[in-house]
């Protein structure tokens, strides 16, 4: 039968708007996860996902004959303190790391969160700081969490503002992975690898150079049960407690990483060595948590990166059997 163009240009928006309505019905029965950015390998019966920091939380959908999975979390590491004349904070730290096998079921929901490193300042060499006790724009921003208002790492502190030296390192967002439903995404458990502490800022001398991010966590001091790493100390704040002879000087305090309870934040030590500067000591990392499981393992370990500012994100590994 023929069909006459003006026919034709008639019906065109109507097939058009028919196929489109066709292909998303088809798209709609093939499964697929609500995320697909993780990396995945496959080595004999062993598959392997790998999660990075994306900004947003994964998941991964527990497939049939699957009732374990061996698992491994690491926190964002911490940020570097900035430098006086004697320069920075050495390039190490510890985070928290969570690793083991979990009991699973087919069909379970596991969403993944990875946390941030603690981000650098807005410069890192020895600079005059805030005149204030907080507000300064310039402080290293702490590692940020997928999971809006939690687990984040907390900024570093201003150095102090009669002098030149070094701002405070930030904290690690904690990386957290939670077992349950699309409904309720923890139904079976929350665990948690810890963010690292930051490294405190330098102020002047040898002695004065700002400390690692600490190795065992600490609760906030401020709030115990809060999430989020808590704020480095400002050096000013810390010259409002002392005599310092009419001049606050020296390194901004170091922020604490995000966790299942936020760490706390690292000790401006003032006088060292005969000084009247201040310099920072380490953040403390977040806390680790297992969610109960008998398979978990939960430890702060150890890390080093080889440039100033080159420590990374955190990470989490998945590997079944199938």
């Amino acid at each position: 039968m023929y069909i006459s163009d003006a026919k034709k240009s008639r019906f065109s928006p109507r097939l058009i708007a028919l196929a489109a309505l066709l292909a998303l019905a088809l798209a709609s029965l093939v499964p697929m996860p609500a995320s697909a950015t993780y990396t995945t390998s496959v080595s004999g019966a062993n598959t392997t996902l790998t999660f990075g920091f994306k900004g947003s939380i994964e998941t991964f959908t527990v497939p049939d004959n699957v009732s374990e999975i061996t698992i491994r979390l690491a926190g964002g590491e911490g940020g570097q303190g900035g430098l006086d004349n004697s320069g920075r904070p050495p390039r190490e730290g510890f985070k928290g790391v969570v690793s083991g096998i979990v009991p699973v079921a087919a069909g379970q929901v596991i969403s993944v969160a990875v946390g941030a490193r603690g981000a650098k300042p807005s410069t890192t060499g020895s600079v005059r700081g805030s005149g204030g006790t907080s507000g300064d724009s310039a402080v290293a921003r702490g590692g940020t969490s997928p999971i809006t208002t939690k687990y984040s790492g907390g900024s570093g502190g201003s150095p102090g503002p009669n002098g030149r030296s070094g701002y405070g390192g930030s904290g690690g967002a904690a990386t957290v992975v939670m077992i349950g439903t699309v409904a309720d995404q923890d139904a079976n458990g929350t665990i948690v690898a810890g963010g690292a502490g930051g490294s405190g800022g330098s102020g002047f001398g040898v002695a004065l150079i700002g400390q690692i991010g600490k190795d065992l966590f600490l609760a906030r001091t401020d709030d115990a049960a809060n999430t989020n790493g808590q704020f480095g100390l400002y050096a000013k704040a810390a010259c409002l407690s002392v005599d310092n002879f009419g001049s606050c000087d020296g390194g901004g305090g170091a922020g604490g990483g995000g966790g299942a309870a936020g760490g706390s934040r690292g000790v401006l030590e003032y006088g060292a060595a005969g000084s009247r500067e201040w310099f920072g000591h380490g953040g403390f990392p977040g806390a680790n948590a297992t969610a109960d499981y008998t398979g978990l393992v939960a430890s702060y370990d150890a890390y080093t990166f080889a440039a100033d500012d080159g420590q990374i994100n955190g990470f989490v590994t998945i590997t079944y059997s199938s």
